[in-house]
């Protein structure tokens, strides 16, 4: 026990000596009696509440309020998203997600660009004496992988892909499909911005391009000399901040 440990438990048995002594004045009539009573009871109380207050003092200066994961206070404030970290951890809604729908609910990543690992910041925080930086780190396993597993065991004619974001080509070649990649005619198959495609084990025909491939675009398959038109789509699950309206589009 070094001698700072000391001084702290020497001044925390004062108080707890005399208030022994008061509370035992009702217990024990004998003064000698009670005086011994008191030490040998602020003996052994005075370092276990030493620990108990060291403890106190720590769990306040590390705490840190933790709320619900909000869509919408996420977004106001990327310096308080530490906050919500437990939440988005321990509730698990981002497992299972999509790219697509993980940018939708958190938006994207500063290191969006690696196809397996996403980190985000999430603020600054007083740590101890000092700060720390908090992250939320986003790891997707063997995406192709796992794509091409479940293509192999339903043996479909056609797959319409979504999220294709380059590994289109390689899942398509790797089962023996013909490819066609959702975009302005000349971009490279393996772009690894582009959504959507469509693989198939028949001809391709014509191209059908849209004005937005991103979200929508098709191609003819020729099937048993019989023409047939696919179209691939993605949509937000979620109000469209640019309406069908302004796209020339409505609902009848």
């Amino acid at each position: 026990m070094n001698f700072e440990v000391s001084i702290i438990i020497l001044t925390i048995s004062i108080p707890t000596f005399f208030i022994l002594h008061w509370v035992l004045k009702k217990f024990i009539k004998d003064k000698k009696k009670r005086n011994w009573s008191s030490i040998i009871g602020t003996i052994l109380l005075a370092p276990i509440l030493y620990n108990i207050l060291i403890i106190a003092f720590f769990s306040y200066l590390f705490y840190e309020p933790q709320h619900n994961f909000k869509k919408e206070k996420w977004f106001a404030n990327e310096n308080t998203r530490f906050q919500m970290h437990d939440d988005l951890v321990n509730s698990k809604i981002l497992e299972g997600k999509t790219k697509n729908e993980i940018i939708n609910l958190i938006g994207k990543s500063g290191s969006e660009d690696s196809t397996k690992i996403w980190v985000y910041n999430l603020g600054m925080s007083g740590a101890g004496l000092g700060w720390q930086f908090n992250s939320l780190q986003l790891t997707f396993e063997n995406g192709k992988e796992n794509a091409i597993k479940i293509i192999k065991e339903i043996d479909p004619d056609i797959v319409l892909m979504a999220e294709t974001y380059r590994s289109g080509k390689l899942i398509a070649e790797s089962l023996g499909y013909n490819f066609h990649l959702i975009a302005k005619e000349g971009t490279a198959l393996d772009n690894k911005k582009v959504n959507l495609s469509i693989f198939s084990k028949y001809p391709f025909g014509e191209r059908i391009d849209t004005k937005y491939p991103f979200y929508l675009g098709g191609r003819e398959v020729t099937i048993h000399n019989q023409k047939i038109r696919f179209f691939s789509n993605w949509f937000h699950y979620t109000p469209w901040s640019d309406l069908p309206e302004t796209m020339g589009k409505s609902a009848k």
